[in-house]
């Protein structure tokens, strides 16, 4: 019984002699492969978040006539058309696309949104002028449209580099 046992237990740390080396050559490679790729994929993550959160200050400044200037990398780029009124994301539309630079420093997004301006009403014709006289100062429309954005990853964190309406 006792050869029987012994040379179960060879055979055992044989398999596991020629086993372990092999597998631990490849093993450690493939889970540092793994850690990185991972590590990567997160940090992907944590960007879009964070650049979809800067979206909604951003979105939420314009609809309330807050000063946006804050949220851009230069502040002479936050200038927003006054006849903007309002911007909400379009449900009908695209989904959001944000693509991150392959250094991740910069990202360019699309969001598909709806957007209402407001003109002020100019007596220039009779129908604008009877418009007037009823109280209507102006004329307020909704579109569709698409807002085009740059990110810059900056020492804080995501600020807007420029943002378009397409």
């Amino acid at each position: 019984m006792s050869d029987r046992a012994d040379a179960t237990r060879r055979s055992f740390l044989k398999v596991g002699a020629v086993l372990a080396i092999p597998g631990g050559a490849v093993a450690v490679p493939a889970i540092a492969a793994a850690a990185d790729s991972s590590a990567r994929r997160l940090a992907r993550l944590e960007s879009e978040a964070a650049i979809r959160e800067l979206h909604r200050h951003w979105l939420r400044g314009i609809n309330r006539g807050g000063d946006v200037a804050g949220l851009f990398a230069d502040p002479r780029h936050a200038g927003q058309d006054r006849r903007i009124a309002a911007i909400v994301g379009d449900p009908a539309g695209e989904p959001d696309l944000i693509q991150l630079a392959a250094d991740g420093t910069r990202a360019t997004a699309r969001y598909h949104c709806v957007v209402e301006t407001v003109t002020e009403l100019v007596p220039d014709c009779t129908l604008t002028q009877m418009k007037l006289a009823q109280g209507e100062h102006v004329l307020r429309e909704r579109a569709r449209r698409v807002v085009e954005a740059e990110y810059v990853r900056g020492e804080a964190g995501w600020v807007i580099g420029k943002v378009r309406l397409a």
